[in-house]
């Protein structure tokens, strides 16, 4: 018992450790084809600062462009529903080009801080060089029909 204890636990430090080092993808806010949370990132590239920050830095941009595409749309939306309205309460050129202009804004900070996490993730897989470790494990019955356990590196 002692012997299949210390297997899976050498099992899974080895599976630890080869996740750790497999380069990373980015595709428009999934990281490793899954959502991961800030603070699983965080774990991720800790061990290369310059990709943290560039990460930081990204976030920081998308959020504030975030801000600014609400603004903006408020600035809009408001006016336009006075425009629509009509009557005495018309709409406001100076609101609609500022809902526009916080729009754009927006939009071009987005864009920003969406390049800084593809920098971010390019910065870390260049860090990993040759050291990436891929790794297939299979589970199942063997041939004489006993269970089997396959990790290939």
């Amino acid at each position: 018992m002692k012997r299949v204890s210390l297997f899976i636990l050498v099992t899974v430090l080895t599976v630890s450790f080869a996740q750790a080092q497999t380069p990373l993808t980015y595709n428009g806010g999934v990281i490793e084809g899954r959502m991961l949370t800030h603070a699983q990132v965080k774990d991720v590239m800790s061990v290369n600062s310059e990709a943290l920050r560039a990460y930081n830095s990204g976030k920081v941009f998308e959020t504030a462009g975030l801000i600014f595409d609400v603004v903006g749309a408020g600035f809009l939306v408001w006016d336009l529903g006075k425009r629509i309205e009509g009557g005495k309460a018309k709409g406001n050129d100076t609101l609609l080009a500022i809902g526009f202009s916080a729009g754009a804004v927006g939009a071009i900070l987005g864009l920003i801080g969406d390049a800084q996490l593809k920098k971010s993730v390019k910065l870390y897989n260049s860090k990993l060089g040759g050291n990436s470790l891929s790794y297939q494990i299979d589970f199942g019955l063997t041939q004489t029909g006993g269970v089997g356990f396959n990790m290939r590196f």
